[in-house]
């Protein structure tokens, strides 16, 4: 036969052998009070230690559904941001033309084994200051039988000579690739020529989402047909080849997204690219310096009228 005792049972039978106890030996009841409150204290922490415990465990749960939730609200801002960005370039786009151009194999850089070096120049951002441009290939020696001259973008607006910034570029053989100002002036002149339905050849016409302004109109008009039409035929991105140990040497106006390859790139941020925000490219000056979030396998160098 099995005797259940419950714990209000156990505490009476306690009581009554203390009170068989004699009297020296029976506790006091002061101390029986201060054991009783004793082990109600230590019930109440182990039960707020409990509470504690669950109500960090729910905010770690809740904490990492939150990183969650944003990390995928910043990854749809991001490629939404792409796909706004897209939409209304390729208003202006021709799906046919080259985005990514190969730089031809004959003007890479020797070293001259037979005594002759050929150098590849690149300059960026002229501006429209044709004097400067050319004070500036007289200072490098600039010899066009044995150098070739990349331009990196806005070659035209804010200064006094555009167009013979162009002709100058058209006469050196250059190898332009497209900026943003180049790239508004072109928005500018179809609207003006109503031609934003009509390509031909190997031209592109604008893929700018951002509004010119009356300069850009002005600036538009004073390049003419021709000059515009050369422009057209710029790629958004050159390819100029493998340098060893420099890896492959890319050219673009503004910058790259590393993420994802040259044809797949975002062409209106590679003209005007600036800075990081949320994992964002922006063409605002908020945020990280893209070049300051490269893996390490990728590295740039700015290019400025200063640099040669």
């Amino acid at each position: 036969m099995t005797v259940m005792i419950t714990d209000e049972k156990r505490s009476s039978l306690s009581e009554a052998n203390d009170l068989l106890l004699p009297k020296y030996q029976q506790p006091d009841k002061k101390s029986l009070l201060a054991s009783h409150h004793e082990e109600k204290r230590c019930k109440w922490r182990m039960s707020r230690q409990k509470f504690f415990i669950y109500v960090i465990i729910l905010l770690v749960f809740w904490i990492g559904y939150l990183v969650l939730i944003y990390d995928g609200a910043m990854l749809l801002t991001k490629y939404s941001s792409m796909n706004s960005h897209c939409a209304d370039c390729h208003s202006y786009y021709d799906p046919n033309a080259a985005d990514v151009m190969d730089l031809p194999s004959e003007y890479l850089p020797t070293s001259g084994v037979d005594g002759e070096t050929r150098r590849l120049i690149m300059i960026g951002d002229i501006h429209g200051m044709k004097n400067e441009m050319e004070n500036l290939l007289n200072k490098i020696k600039f010899n066009l039988t044995r150098d070739h001259l990349i331009l990196v973008g806005d070659l035209v607006a804010k200064g006094p000579d555009s167009a013979g910034v162009v002709d100058l570029a058209m006469k050196l053989g250059a190898t332009c690739v497209r900026g943003n100002h180049e790239d508004q002036v072109i928005q500018a002149w179809d609207d003006m020529q109503g031609e934003n339905e009509i390509l031909t050849g190997n031209q592109r016409s604008s893929i700018s989402s951002k509004p010119y302004d009356k300069k850009h109109k002005h600036l538009a008009q004073s390049l003419g047909k021709e000059r515009i039409d050369w422009i057209k035929t710029w790629p958004i991105i050159l390819r100029v080849g493998d340098f060893g140990s420099m890896g492959e040497v890319v050219v673009a106006h503004a910058g790259l997204n590393s993420d994802i390859s040259l044809e797949e790139q975002d062409l209106y941020m590679v003209m005007n690219m600036r800075s990081i925000k949320h994992g964002v490219y922006t063409d605002k000056h908020e945020g990280k310096v893209w070049t300051k979030v490269l893996p390490i396998p990728f590295s740039t160098f700015t290019l400025n009228s200063n640099y040669y």
